[in-house]
């Protein structure tokens, strides 16, 4: 608990020793943290010996075999710095049970106590929750006292700072077994408990951050898909359900879906080069709606009238921020620019842009129901993760999730080269409810 050892061995005799105590900073990693900050030091006290040299690390935390074959992007923050200072050396990691380990275990107990610096590079606060109004620094202190004053977190946070017991019959309360279960990827700061990077929320909180998460009023799929990348808690998605089930606004406009025949429909590779367009009327306005095929990012202008130059200025505004597309799908012919003109006698062939139409049109009837404004609503759905893909529009278009009112950690705000399913996003381009495309390709000029 408060030191770490190694013993390098070579045919099973000992070749070299090392040990010291722990920081008080790294006294209050997790188990797991521990486990593997011991790795990273052996391996770089014995780096003369052991560099460029395929070797094994026999470790007694089980766990750690798992985590080393994982995905550095699925396992916590601290634990990646610790992946990455490793990779310079050519090893796996073996489990070997504690009993067969006497001379790590020893060197680990009566370790050297001297005055040992924290590492610069790990002392930066790696689960830091960030909120935007309206959750302010009160918000947070409340995260972190709820947390505290939590019967089960409490023993959580507990667990996590001095170690869990070896198994879970020792428990009696359910969520405790759960927590059990997910212990490795379980960590503290600041009095927070995070799971991968994700919040794990009080149950005295769990009714304020469904209605925050459905403030906008999305459906079942997206509201789970939002708050699974930024919330935890057991029962997340059931409780999810319920409450989204129960909306009085969303009853109030549910749609049915009707399945319709899918199209086949050209992929684009890279985020707008392909965009569509199309007009919606509400409430005797006229807006522009404009969606990218690649990431389903909509922008949403409103029309002072819908002659072409007005159309055609908006469209500028959009281009000035995301560039010009390499192709534009719309029903209007009179817009002078290149296009693919879907056919004006059947306005579903352009069947992305009436399916971001039909999204908008929905949000401003929730805007006008519970009096809230749009921008909120585009904000949500732009940071929503996409049926059938793990990313968000502005995750495909941008490469960084957006901050909303919801609580989100400085880590998932980074800006990252996001892994594209390609096949993902042909399909969701591929699977959008219309009868039949009739296109008529037609090219004309426009300067931009």
């Amino acid at each position: 608990q408060y030191g770490m050892g190694g013993a390098l061995l070579q045919g099973g005799k000992p070749v070299a020793f090392c040990s010291r105590s722990l920081t008080e900073t790294e006294t209050r990693y997790a188990q797991i943290e521990k486990e593997y900050l011991a790795i990273c030091y052996s391996l770089n006290k014995f780096h003369q010996f052991i560099y460029g040299k395929r070797i094994t690390v026999n470790s007694d935390h089980k766990p750690l075999v798992a985590i080393q074959e994982k995905d550095i992007n699925k396992i916590t923050s601290r634990l990646q710095r610790m992946r990455l200072k490793t990779l310079k050396y050519n090893f796996k990691i073996e489990y070997l049970p504690g009993k067969q380990m006497f001379i790590a275990d020893l060197l680990s107990r009566f370790y050297i106590n001297k005055n040992t610096m924290d590492d610069p590079e790990m002392l930066e606060v790696v689960h830091c929750v960030e909120m935007e109004l309206p959750i302010s620094r009160d918000r947070l202190e409340e995260i972190i006292n709820k947390t505290e004053t939590d019967h089960t977190l409490k023993i959580v946070k507990q667990f996590c700072e001095s170690g869990w017991p070896n198994h879970k019959s020792q428990f009696n309360n359910a969520e405790l077994k759960h927590y059990f279960k997910i212990k490795n990827e379980l960590v503290t700061k600041n009095g927070i408990i995070f799971y991968n990077n994700k919040l794990v929320v009080p149950e005295s909180l769990r009714k304020y951050m469904l209605q925050q998460l459905h403030k906008v009023h999305f459906g079942i799929e997206k509201t789970k898909r939002r708050g699974r990348k930024l919330f935890y808690w057991p029962r997340l998605s059931s409780d999810i359900e319920n409450f989204v089930t129960n909306c009085g606004v969303c009853k109030k406009f549910s749609r049915a879906n009707v399945k319709e025949p899918l199209i086949p429909h050209e992929a684009p590779e890279l985020p707008f080069e392909k965009v569509g367009s199309d007009i919606l009327e509400f409430n005797r306005n006229s807006y522009l709606v404009v969606v990218d095929y690649y990431s389903k990012w909509i922008e949403l202008k409103k029309l002072n009238n819908k002659t072409v130059k007005e159309v055609i200025t908006k469209l500028k505004e959009i281009f000035s921020t995301f560039g010009v597309p390499s192709k534009f799908v719309s029903d209007a012919k009179e817009i002078n620019m290149e296009l693919s003109f879907a056919s004006p006698r059947y306005p579903k062939s352009n069947g992305l842009a009436e399916k971001a139409v039909g999204i908008c049109k929905n949000m401003l009837k929730k805007c006008e129901e519970t009096n809230s404004e749009i921008f909120g609503h585009l904000l949500e759905y732009r940071a929503t993760p996409l049926s059938g893909l793990d990313e968000s529009p502005a995750e495909l278009l941008n490469s960084r999730m957006l901050r909303t009112t919801l609580p989100i950690t400085k880590t998932q705000l980074k800006p990252k080269v996001v892994n594209i399913n390609t096949e993902a996003v042909k399909q969701s381009c591929t699977m959008i409810g219309m009868q039949k495309l009739v296109p008529s390709l037609k090219t004309m000029s426009m300067s931009i």
